[in-house]
Parts: C-alpha cells; sequence; structure tokens
C-alpha cells in the first residue's frame, strides 16, 4: 500500500484559487494560509482558529485547517489529527454549498478539493471503499469546475495525480476503481500535471512538488526532478519537505556528501510537526554516512531513526547497515546484535525483506571478506566515485570465487563505467552477469538489463534497447524491485 500512497503525503494545494465572490470574503484567511510554505504551522492554525470567530460563516477558514491536519495526519498518522480534519471539512463543504447554486467554477474547485482531502485521509488509514466514494465525488466537482471554466487549468493538477497515483493501486483494489469510474493512464496523467505547471495560474507551486516526486521516485528523470525541485527550493528555501525531496534526489543521483548537508540543516530545527518526515531525514542522513564511510556518524542517526520512528518501515534495513558499520569497526558483538534485532514479519518493501534475509545468513555463516568489500565498493558508487570503485573492483576480481558474487562484481563496474559515460564499457560488463548462474542475487539480472537498455539508448542502438528494457521488465519478484521500477520507467519515457 505504499506505493499507492506515494502522491498522498503531503497533499498541497493552492492558496489562491478564487472566484470573485470567495475572495471578498475569504481574502484575510487566504493570506494567513500564505505562511503555512515557510512552515509556520501553529501561527497559521491559531490565526485561522481567530478567523473563525471573526466570521464564522466563512468556508475557507475551515478548508484550510482541513488542509493542515491532512498534512500532519499523512506524516505522523494520529487519529485525533483525522477527527479533527473530518469535522473541518464537514463544516467547510456546508458553507462551501450555500455558494454552490451561484455555478462558479470556483466553488466547484474548492468542494472537490475538500472532498479530495477527506478521500486521502481515509485511504492513508485504509478505508478504501468510503475514500474512493468521496474521491469519485471530488473528481466530479473538478471536472464541472473545468467545464464552467475552460480556461481554467489547474483543476487538470488534482485530476492527474488521482488518475497517475491509482495506478498503484495493489490488484485487490482495481475492481472498485474501474466501479467507481477511474482510470489510469499514467502518461496521460503527467500530461495533465505538467500542464498544471506550465499553464496554470494557481496551483505552479503544486504541480511542482508532484512532479518533482513523480520524476525521482516513479518516472526516475534526474533532469526534469532537478528542474521542478529547485524551482521550489527557490521560492521556500526554509520549507523541510522540500528540503527532504532534494536530498533524495542528490542521494539518487550518487552525491551524498551534498545530501547529508541538506539532511544536517533539516534537523538543526526541532519540530513538534511532520514527527516521521524528522525520522525519516535520520534514516537518510544514516544512509549517506553510511555511504560514505563514517560510520560512527551513520550509527548515530540509525539510531536515532530507530528511536524516533513509528512505523516499521526500513527499520531492518536501518538495523542491517548498522550491524555493518559495526562490522566495519571490527566490532563483532554489536554486529551480530543488532543483525538479531531484524525480522521478516510484516515487511513492506524490498530493502527490509533484502536485510530479512541477509540477516539469517550472515547468522549462519558470517559475512566474507569479498562481500564487505563488495558492499564498500557500491559505497563509492553511491558517493560519486566512480573511477575508485572501478579500480577496487579490478584489484579484488581474482580473489571473487562464487558466482553471486562476479555477478555483482560485474554489475557494479557497469553501472560505475555508466556514471562515467563509458557505455561500450558499461554494455560489456553488465553482458558479463548473465555468465554467471546466481542463486540468491536474482536482482543483478534485472538490473544489468536495465543498464544494457540505458547503454544502448545513449548508443542509439534501438533494436538491442527495446530488446532489454523488454527483458528487464520480464523479471519479477526480486530484490530492489522497487528501486529499478522507477528507472524503467524513466528510462522508457526519455527521448
Amino acid at each position: 500500500m505504499k506505493k499507492f500512497l506515494l502522491l498522498v503525503f503531503l497533499f498541497f494545494f493552492s492558496s489562491n484559487f478564487f472566484s470573485e465572490d470567495i475572495k471578498k470574503i475569504n481574502l484575510k484567511a487566504v493570506s494567513i494560509f500564505l505562511d503555512a510554505y515557510d512552515f509556520h504551522i501553529d501561527e497559521v492554525e491559531q490565526k485561522l482558529l481567530e478567523e473563525i470567530q471573526a466570521r464564522p460563516e466563512q468556508p475557507l477558514p475551515y478548508f484550510y485547517l482541513s488542509y493542515l491536519k491532512l498534512w500532519s495526519y499523512a506524516s505522523d498518522k494520529k487519529q485525533e489529527d483525522f477527527v479533527t480534519l473530518i469535522d473541518y471539512s464537514e463544516k467547510a463543504l456546508e458553507k462551501l454549498k450555500i455558494f454552490e447554486q451561484s455555478n462558479e467554477a470556483t466553488v466547484y474547485f474548492y468542494i472537490g478539493m475538500t472532498l479530495g482531502i477527506r478521500g486521502f485521509a481515509r485511504l492513508i488509514r485504509s478505508d478504501n471503499l468510503k475514500a474512493f466514494w468521496e474521491i469519485k465525488n471530488s473528481k466530479s466537482y473538478l471536472q464541472d469546475a473545468l467545464k464552467l471554466n475552460p480556461k481554467l487549468v489547474d483543476p487538470e493538477l488534482i485530476l492527474g495525480l488521482y488518475e497517475y497515483s491509482f495506478a498503484f493501486a495493489p490488484g485487490v483494489y482495481k475492481w472498485a476503481l474501474y466501479l467507481f469510474g477511474f482510470q489510469t493512464n499514467q502518461e496521460e496523467a503527467i500530461k495533465k500535471i505538467k500542464n498544471a505547471f506550465q499553464k496554470g495560474k494557481y496551483l505552479k507551486n503544486e504541480a511542482a512538488f508532484y512532479l518533482s516526486l513523480i520524476y525521482i521516485n516513479s518516472e526516475f528523470n534526474p533532469n526534469e526532478a532537478e528542474k521542478h525541485i529547485k524551482y521550489l527550493l527557490k521560492k521556500f528555501p526554509n520549507n523541510p519537505i522540500f528540503s527532504y525531496v532534494y536530498a533524495i534526489y542528490l542521494m539518487k543521483n550518487n552525491n551524498s556528501q551534498k545530501a547529508s548537508s541538506v539532511l544536517e540543516k533539516i534537523l538543526e530545527k526541532d519540530c513538534d510537526n511532520f514527527l516521521q518526515l524528522y525520522a525519516y531525514s535520520y534514516f537518510l542522513l544514516g544512509d549517506c554516512y553510511f555511504k560514505l564511510g563514517e560510520y560512527l556518524k551513520a550509527i548515530e542517526n540509525y539510531s536515532a531513526f530507530l528511536d524516533k520512528t513509528k512505523e516499521k518501515s526500513y527499520s531492518n534495513i536501518a538495523y542491517y547497515r548498522t550491524a555493518l558499520c559495526y562490522k566495519f569497526l571490527g566490532d563483532e558483538k554489536n554486529f551480530e546484535s543488532n543483525l538479531k534485532k531484524i525480522s521478516d514479519v510484516a515487511v513492506e518493501n524490498s530493502e527490509d525483506l533484502y536485510a530479512a534475509r541477509k540477516a539469517e545468513n550472515y547468522l549462519k555463516e558470517n559475512i566474507s571478506d569479498i562481500e564487505l568489500e563488495l558492499i564498500k565498493t557500491d559505497n563509492l558508487i553511491s558517493s560519486g566515485k566512480y573511477s575508485e570503485a572501478i579500480e577496487t573492483l579490478i584489484a579484488i576480481e581474482n580473489d571473487v570465487i562464487h558466482s553471486d558474487q562476479k555477478a555483482i562484481l560485474h554489475l557494479y563496474k557497469a553501472i560505475a563505467f555508466c556514471f562515467l559515460e563509458d557505455y561500450e564499457n558499461c554494455e560489456n560488463e553488465a553482458l558479463k552477469v548473465f555468465n554467471f548462474e546466481v542463486k540468491n542475487e536474482r536482482w543483478t539480472y534485472p538490473f544489468a538489463c536495465y543498464y544494457l537498455a540505458y547503454s544502448y539508448k545513449k548508443m542509439n542502438n534501438i533494436e538491442e534497447y527495446e530488446k532489454y528494457i523488454k527483458k528487464a521488465l520480464s523479471y519479477s519478484d526480486y530484490d530492489f524491485f522497487e528501486i529499478l521500477t522507477p528507472k524503467i520507467n524513466g528510462l522508457k519515457r526519455i527521448k
């Protein structure tokens, strides 16, 4: 369900979208909400409550309060936030519907947005059928807004997000989505979101945010991701959500050093809101230091994550990498104790599954020196040290005995050559992966296919590109599936 909710996290809406009648009534509420982008959350909430006391007939203060509660509920999953969100949204709908008979596009827009808030909140708590019903009604109002004002582009963002995010719904929910009239054409959905960014008047920031998420997490495209997240950071440099997304972008582009600086800045400030975002920031900072070989700092940040997180996700991989840090530091006792903390129960992502499998293996038979060297080499690649990684792999190649390790070695060589834009050597090394019959590291095959496809596309060998992209897609149920799939999606869409 994590992928299904990818685009739910912190559902940003416009703060400028009004009809003239609503604008006259709610102008102060709108100006108040603008401060939320600079993360003055408590102050904004208090001022909106004061606005309700002064003008209880206004709908928009209730809308924005429910919106703020969605932010916090999406992050921290507190029941009281959900209850308050539903209460504020009901009051917003009650007051907005007084204006519905005016047939103004923006009234329909706000009704659709309010229903969307309720629907996404229900998705987060897995109340899926009620959620689909709320979102179905939201979609209807947003479509009516477009009909009432054909020049209005901004609602296309929300409609595009519905269409795009529901493509990640588990198969068990596909029938319900079909019955509720939802389509899941990702390509068309991206076009709508892009159109809102390029031509929209009111939702440009929100479109940029979601495009950055899509191009980082679902349709990996570094250039597009950088363009949209930097657009936001230029306007809102102190927003920790945008900074967090930027850190993910940097890590996926093998710039762990810069990502660590961004994450350190996020964590400089104490925050009572968005506690899970801060917990995940500690996890990512631990990853940065792990990849940079600063193992004591990595341990410190993994420990902070494990102490603060309210979610089970990424706990296994945090314990696993903590164990490896201790191993690199020569501390066998803590290496083993952290492996024993890893569980394979209710695991939600492929990295945690991988950690559980590895922990079981290493508790039976200790990790070999060659495996440690391969992990260090992977970290060199993740830190942008491609030439050093290749030199290390060449140095240990004759000592590698097991087929699984040989496949990993040649794959890592291929990846390093790819980042150096040496596509012929990338091709040569990636093809060697298939010379070995792997037992446990089946993920090496689809990854090798991806880097072959990438190299062939860069070398304009379209026939071989299509062959290996198809082959990459033929694999299923392998480690790091969630990591490779966005890369494949992004490669397919890059012209």
